[in-house]
């Protein structure tokens, strides 16, 4: 595996054309539909799947070191979900940064970069109401903080261990998304 040439921090390449920014705050006033409607409701199947950055898919935003087969993880989770949204406690613009450089290095689908990005700053937890038109009833959360996990969402939140030191190969990603496709069974 390759990995990032230099520290995310310092980044300079950036993708040719830049993704319109989609942050979502609950407290704007309007917030884009993305032609999903507004009256769901907890009988929705699960069809959103929300992900932490940092210790789950990626080692941490100094050394960006991305977990074994990150590439095929998200791919999958494409597949088997309507929507995959970021939800980190990164700020939006060095999620962007890090996100295009691991386009760049071909370490993540070209869509990873233009994700919708969940705002949750001024709040002590993760909480899946959040994430604009659903309901916490069609999320999945992955996560490797249970601390994040807000109550009564536990049913929701998929453990995933931290990806630390040493960063080499692990089967995380891959044990997962076994986890994911149960669960949606």
């Amino acid at each position: 595996n390759r990995r990032p040439s230099g520290s995310c921090t310092r980044m300079t390449r950036h993708s040719q054309m830049p993704a319109q920014k989609q942050v979502f705050n609950l407290h704007q006033d309007s917030i884009p539909s993305f032609g999903i409607r507004k009256d769901w409701h907890s009988s929705m199947p699960i069809n959103i799947l929300a992900l932490d950055l940092e210790g789950t898919l990626i080692s941490n935003v100094m050394s960006c070191f991305p977990r074994h087969n990150l590439y095929g993880f998200l791919e999958e989770c494409d597949r088997l979900f309507d929507r995959v949204v970021m939800f980190t406690a990164v700020g939006y613009n060095h999620f962007k940064e890090i996100a295009e450089l691991l386009v760049s290095e071909g370490y993540v689908t070209d869509w990873f970069a233009t994700m919708e990005y969940i705002d949750w700053w001024n709040n002590p937890k993760k909480d899946l109401n959040f994430i604009p038109n659903s309901t916490p009833d069609q999320v999945l959360f992955v996560d490797d903080m249970p601390d994040f996990v807000a109550p009564g969402q536990w049913e929701h939140y998929v453990q995933i261990k931290p990806f630390d030191q040493p960063y080499g190969k692990d089967n995380e990603l891959a044990r997962i998304l076994g986890i994911l496709k149960e669960k949606l069974c």
